[in-house]
């Protein structure tokens, strides 16, 4: 995800926020690997700060609205299946035939920037030819504070179950690591990484910080 307007300090803040979601709408008794619905909800995150963060041209709304349904399907099959879903699978599933789905992604792929320089010295860009619709610094400065604390709550997580989680869901900006992975690096079992990752994320839900990020919600 790197290379497209967020740096990689944003873009593990970003994660963590899809991490603290997880851990609230997670329910074992579904029988879902959390390491699977976890691992989709940062990536969700990550997409949709990348998306508010980018200075595109705006889709047409139903373009959108697809492309939401498709990929809220998308993550309850992944979280079904461990596995992300077919195309085939997806089209079953929203009633859409695979070439609007298809369309669907190359339009989001295929966005046009609105930082491309226009004008005969191509000192002007096509955005500033347009309404701005950025944040205002007050969104901005909510959206920086939820960051903190964040990562405050992490942060404050005794060492091992931290290091833990930021191991298994790549929360340093590293790629995921399995259990095994993660207790060889630790010196313990998977068994006992599976134990304090855990831990961590029960710590992680049960903590003020995500309790007020809740009821901000």
């Amino acid at each position: 995800y790197q290379g497209h307007g967020l740096d990689m300090t944003d873009l593990v803040q970003e994660g963590m926020l899809g991490l603290i979601r997880a851990v609230e709408k997670f329910d074992y008794r579904k029988g879902f690997k959390f390491s699977t619905y976890g691992t989709l909800w940062i990536r969700q995150a990550i997409q949709r700060g990348l998306e508010n963060s980018a200075r595109t041209i705006r889709l047409p709304v139903h373009v959108n609205q697809r492309m939401r349904a498709i990929a809220r399907a998308e993550r309850e099959m992944a979280a079904l299946l461990g596995r992300d879903p077919t195309d085939a699978e997806l089209a079953e599933t929203t009633d859409l035939p695979i070439e609007e789905i298809l369309e669907a992604r190359k339009a989001a792929m295929g966005v046009t920037s609105l930082d491309i320089g226009v004008g005969e010295d191509g000192d002007t860009t096509l955005g500033d030819l347009l309404p701005s619709d950025e944040p205002m610094p007050s969104d901005l400065a909510e959206i920086n504070d939820r960051k903190l604390l964040v990562r405050d709550a992490v942060s404050s997580l005794p060492a091992s179950e931290r290091t833990v989680l930021e191991l298994r869901f790549g929360l340093t900006g590293e790629d995921p690591t399995t259990l095994a992975q993660t207790g060889r690096e630790l010196g313990v079992t998977p068994e006992r990484a599976r134990q304090l990752e855990e831990q961590g994320l029960r710590r992680l839900a049960e903590s003020g910080t995500v309790r007020s990020l809740r009821e901000e919600a």
